[in-house]
């Protein structure tokens, strides 16, 4: 039998907090997560490149607060000025639609990820933003690995995995260069995200799924 354990919930109150900080009863409990997850994949979706005429906004994690009478939504990216709009008018404008959309008070607060180079999702994001665009892996993968230790991180590595579908039995190929030590079964030691990449053009018939995913040790 496998024995695999999620990434992110084997390292969640040792090297990452909790993305949602909230109580319910079991009646109310299943309702509220269902509309996190909606909060999250529409403000994803909202300012993903190509949507609405908006550039990539870098947003690295999405972390909810809730109460009585208002739901708190920080969103940590890279690029805070894309998500605030010329005098606040973008996230004014995604307020109201988060309020449309869940019927609650909701208030927006955006945090700055001040070393983008060393965050996890980020790195993921940039590696399938460049894969997208048709860049040779190899040569992607060791620019983002040479750019994460000169920003000062410890180690990291990249698994980078496809699977090409049209066949009755899938093949799979996976690439995993690594830049000094940084080994992924022990909590503290390194933070991980990972990234699907949609198949698109010309590969869209022949590609079924391709996941980069990336450990960094700070």
């Amino acid at each position: 039998m496998g024995q695999k354990v999620r990434p992110t919930g084997f390292r969640t109150g040792i090297m990452t907090d909790w993305q949602s900080r909230w109580f319910a009863g079991k009646h109310d409990f299943a309702d509220l997560l269902l509309e996190d997850q909606k909060i999250r994949k529409y403000i994803k979706g909202r300012f993903e490149k190509g949507e609405r005429g908006t550039q990539r906004s870098g947003i690295a994690r999405i972390k909810i607060e809730r109460t009585r009478e208002r739901v708190t939504v920080f969103i940590h990216s890279a690029r805070v000025g894309v998500i605030i709009g010329k005098k606040g008018a973008t996230v004014d404008e995604l307020t109201k639609e988060l309020e449309d959309l869940t019927h609650r008070v909701i208030e927006v607060k955006t945090m700055e990820v001040n070393r983008p180079e060393v965050d996890p999702q980020l790195v993921a994001e940039d590696i399938a933003e460049q894969l997208e665009k048709r860049a040779s892996f190899r040569r992607t993968m060791k620019r983002t690995m040479d750019q994460t230790m000169e920003a000062g991180a410890r180690g990291v590595r990249i698994r980078w995995r496809v699977v090409w579908a049209g066949r009755r039995w899938p093949a799979r190929r996976a690439a995993w260069p690594a830049a000094f030590r940084c080994p992924r079964c022990v909590p503290r030691s390194s933070s991980v995200s990972r990234k699907r990449i949609p198949p698109r053009g010309t590969l869209a018939s022949r590609c079924g799924s391709t996941t980069a995913t990336t450990w960094i040790r700070r």
